[in-house]
């Protein structure tokens, strides 16, 4: 098995995944649905490592990750990659890019996802057919940080039954019902 250099992670079956970056993507994207593109923008402010707890911010609340995710994002973050230039050690994102100041780019991780089997748009859409079924849509919008009417699409193309909360003061815009 060929060692992986500093700042890359081996991926599945001991290939190298390039960087932890691609794995880390990977888990948020299995555990929370997120786009390539929103998760290649955030920043370190929107990780917590305290321990061995890890916590993520993707909406308004922070989420705790499960293991062994935590251990991955955990490692990623005491080593992030692609920080060897000068101007590029203070980088404020989480998955610094290869051009100092830039993220990666969503393209690069998309490609990786894909050489992983794991198509990015594919993985996400599963993903939320199964988490609309442990929250309703608007909580899990807040936490998400998405729209509303995009979480209860995903709710309705999922078949779920549980009608949209709202936030304080405002009234219902759906109420889903299987057909």
């Amino acid at each position: 098995m060929k060692v992986p250099s500093a700042g890359t992670y081996p991926g599945p079956a001991g290939e190298s995944a390039g960087c932890g970056a691609c794995r880390s993507n990977r888990a948020v994207t299995v555990l929370y649905g997120q786009a390539v593109q929103r998760l290649v923008t955030l920043q370190i402010g929107d990780v917590r490592v305290d321990g061995d707890e890890v916590e993520l911010r993707l909406g308004e609340e922070w989420l705790t990750v499960p293991e062994p995710f935590a251990v991955l994002l955990s490692a990623h973050m005491r080593a992030r990659p692609n920080l060897q230039t000068a101007s590029h050690r203070e980088s404020p994102w989480v998955f610094p890019g290869y051009v100092p100041r830039l993220h990666l780019d969503p393209a690069h991780v998309r490609r990786a996802l894909g050489a992983a089997g794991m198509p990015a748009r594919a993985s996400r859409q599963a993903t939320w057919r199964k988490i609309v079924w442990q929250a309703r849509p608007a909580v899990l919008a807040r936490a998400l940080g998405i729209s509303t009417s995009t979480a209860a699409h995903h709710a309705e193309l999922a078949g779920a039954t549980t009608a949209i909360s709202s936030l304080p003061g405002e009234t219902p815009t759906l109420v889903l019902r299987r057909r």
